[in-house]
């Protein structure tokens, strides 16, 4: 069957006499079609676009009640599915896609591939929005992300690699897959198991402090401190470590007080236990089994087994530091996350790691399968070379109870490493560079000469001493001698540990050692460890220097660099965003209809609104005050319009519309601000409340500031190295 070609133009979708015309102005054609460089298909109730190719531009299209499309293919636009508007087996390519309330999408595959593709496609799935059968690839081009509102309902997703689903709590999800690579972020119940049981609190062998071994002795596991040793069930008490090893079985024990540490050794077993705010490490062929843990850290490390454990963070003795990394290479069945009374905690799942039949619940903690451990974390990168007391040494080749060089105060001294922690970073190329986890490279003589000696790489939260601060290396990147190397997909980093936080010295440059701010759980601890009595839970107050992140100190530390590395005829490599004062201001009705405004009188934009309309979303542009302005501006939030006053005239009565002034958890919106306006991230709801069913009102919008935005959906600088 032939296409007939359409170019440009609005184009609408309707049934006549059972037939599907596509019509704009005088042009009246039946399908199948390719609508190319349009600007809008609307498809009314009755038609149906089937076998439809939407390409070039950025076309929208919106399936109003009772319209459908199916085995079509959309690159490059916008989606909206209305209230009764169903999609069915078609193909979106980076595509910006709305399914709202009383909307279906059905066995539809989303990607990002191509030279259309962006890092801005996203499926939103709103309250009352059905999303059945769909994948989610996101192709050469990462970024593809599925928001799942509360209230949505998701069955038989799956999210392949490079792709994210974020699942708010309240949504309705059933049968998930989540393949390697990709991300999800599961917060709404999930899954059908159930708690486990606490051992009983009777029947037990008391033991109290010190440092434990559980070993099987002719198949019985003791349990052995010194000259002490029994046999189980067993309570210990304000312990500080039990390490389990080969062919030892601990069972319906409880570990609780202090701040113990369990290790499960190769071949070790606990099953049917409670341990209390503590640490769990599972080595290589550790299993644990149908036990409880409530308010603990636990690394499940490469080989290491989790099978029908419960992990909660509730009642007096729990805090806010509970966090389960399960590690590449891990397993871990039926794993239920339960009641986080107490703080939030997270299971996080990196890639190469196994996770089937989690449960989590409404209020419980959150299940995040991604590629590895975030760049927030500031580390060193192998060969990064450290100055010691003997000498500069590879950071990989540092032991505890090395002597390090620290500068303090023009003085020079020595301390011991007490800990040296090792992990493996995957990049997550979907989000922006600053947090996408890439290594920063400070090339050779870039801050002064032989400073550093070599190229330095480290993270980029990784802080830099400089006139008498420390400042993260993020706020210095200037595309020229300071940049995110993206040759780099995984990697391996380090991070040293001395008595106290110190300056030292690494690939000659004045650094910072590490500060334990609480995500020490993220690395694995390399050769001797020295004992640090409980989470030290660190904060800046206790660091070697002050950390300074205002503007005022930082740009003229970033521009003396900037001008430096000009002088030295260094490339720049940033590609400069075409911006626009233009935020593209618009609405988004509950029903996915889109709203221009019809008048603009100084900061006011008013829009004419429907009775039937109870929920609108503020849609605009967005962009970050630190790509815009320079990354020497640690302001990274993602910005809209700012709103002031919001008025709506109807029925010869004018309403003052301030939710956006009193939900602080509204969707789309910034922190509360201390005057009545408030910050949009370029998509907000904004609630109407009880309308006349049958009016038009004017609703007016005070816009008290914005811009600039990028003019592409792309949002930012390429300020690195690539292969």
């Amino acid at each position: 069957m032939s296409l007939t070609y359409l170019s440009g133009g609005n184009w609408s979708a309707v049934n006549s006499n059972g037939t599907t015309y596509y019509q704009s102005g005088a042009t009246s054609v039946t399908g199948p079609v390719v609508l190319g460089h349009i600007n809008t298909l609307t498809i009314s109730s009755g038609a149906v676009v089937s076998s439809a190719i939407l390409d070039g531009g950025v076309p929208t299209v919106s399936v109003l009640s009772g319209g459908i499309m199916t085995e079509s293919v959309e690159v490059n636009g916008y989606l909206i599915v209305a209230n009764g508007g169903v999609v069915s087996g078609n193909t979106y390519n980076s595509n910006v896609v709305t399914i709202a309330a009383g909307g279906s999408s059905i066995n539809d595959t989303f990607v990002n591939d191509g030279p259309a593709a962006d890092g801005a496609a996203t499926v939103s799935v709103t309250s009352g929005g059905t999303l059945n059968g769909a994948t989610f690839n996101s192709g050469t081009v990462n970024g593809l992300r599925v928001v799942v509102g509360s209230g949505a309902n998701v069955s038989g997703l799956t999210v392949g690699a490079g792709a994210t689903a974020v699942v708010s709590s309240g949504a309705h999800v059933s049968a998930l897959t989540a393949t390697s690579g990709s991300v999800v972020s599961m917060a709404a119940t999930y899954g059908s198991g159930t708690p486990n049981t606490e051992p009983p609190l009777s029947g037990f062998t008391f033991l109290s402090g010190g440092n434990w071994s559980a070993v099987n002795i002719s198949g019985v596991t003791y349990y052995q401190s010194g000259t002490q040793s029994v046999t189980g069930p067993v309570l210990m008490s304000r312990i500080n470590t039990l390490t389990i090893s080969s062919g030892a079985v601990v069972s319906g024990a409880t570990i609780a007080g202090g701040v113990p540490t369990v290790s499960v050794l190769n071949g070790g077993t606990m099953t049917d236990s409670l341990e209390v705010n503590g640490y769990l490490v599972v080595a290589n062929g550790g299993v644990v089994s149908g036990n409880t843990y409530n308010s603990n850290v636990v690394r499940i490390s490469a080989g290491g087994s989790s099978i029908n454990d419960t992990y909660i963070n509730s009642g007096p003795d729990a805090d806010s530091a509970a966090n389960v990394t399960v590690m590449s290479g891990a397993t871990v069945t039926s794993p239920y996350l339960g009641n986080a009374s107490a703080g939030a905690f997270t299971m996080t799942v990196s890639a190469g790691a196994t996770v089937t039949e989690p449960t989590t619940v409404a209020g419980g903690g959150r299940l995040v399968t991604y590629a590895g451990i975030d760049g927030s974390a500031p580390c060193f990168l192998p060969d990064s070379m450290i100055t010691l007391a003997r000498g500069d040494v590879p950071v990989q080749d540092i032991e505890v109870g090395d002597e390090i060089v620290t500068y303090h105060g023009g003085t020079v001294s020595v301390r011991k490493v007490t800990w040296v922690g090792k992990s493996q970073m995957r990049v997550q190329p979907s989000v922006p560079d600053d947090l996408a986890g890439y290594p920063v490279r400070v090339l050779k003589d870039a801050i002064a000469p032989d400073v550093p000696c070599k190229d330095m790489l480290i993270t980029g939260e990784h802080c830099l001493f400089l006139d008498g601060a420390f400042v993260p290396v993020r706020m210095l990147v200037n595309g020229r001698s300071i940049l995110y190397d993206k040759t780099f997909m995984v990697y391996d980093c380090y991070h040293i540990e001395t008595e106290t936080h110190s300056v030292i010295k690494a690939d000659g440059v004045l650094t910072e050692s590490y500060l334990d701010t609480g995500n020490r759980y993220a690395f694995q601890s390399k050769g001797r460890v020295v004992a640090i009595n409980g989470r030290r839970n660190l904060d800046w107050n206790a660091a070697a220097a002050p950390l300074c992140v205002s503007r005022d100190f930082v740009e003229p530390l970033f521009r003396q660099i900037e001008a430096r590395a000009e002088q030295a005829g260094l490339p720049d490599r940033t590609v400069t965003a075409r911006l626009t004062d233009d935020a593209a201001l618009h609405l988004v009705t509950d029903g996915g209809q889109i709203l221009r405004p019809v008048r603009k009188t100084e900061d006011r934009v008013m829009f004419m609104v429907s009775g039937d309309v109870r929920d609108v979303r503020i849609a605009s542009r967005s962009s970050r005050p630190c790509d815009m302005i320079g990354p020497f501006v640690d302001d990274r939030r993602q910005l809209g319009v700012l709103v002031g006053e919001v008025l709506l005239f109807e029925a010869a009565s004018t309403r003052h519309i301030e939710s956006h002034l009193r939900q602080s958890d509204l969707p789309g919106w910034g922190a509360m601000e201390a005057v009545p306006c408030r910050w949009t991230n370029g998509n907000a709801v904004l609630p109407l409340g009880e309308r006349a069913p049958d009016s038009i009102a004017l609703l007016a919008i005070q816009i008290r500031a914005g811009g600039p935005y990028p003019v592409d959906k792309t949002v930012g600088m390429d300020m690195a190295v690539t292969a």
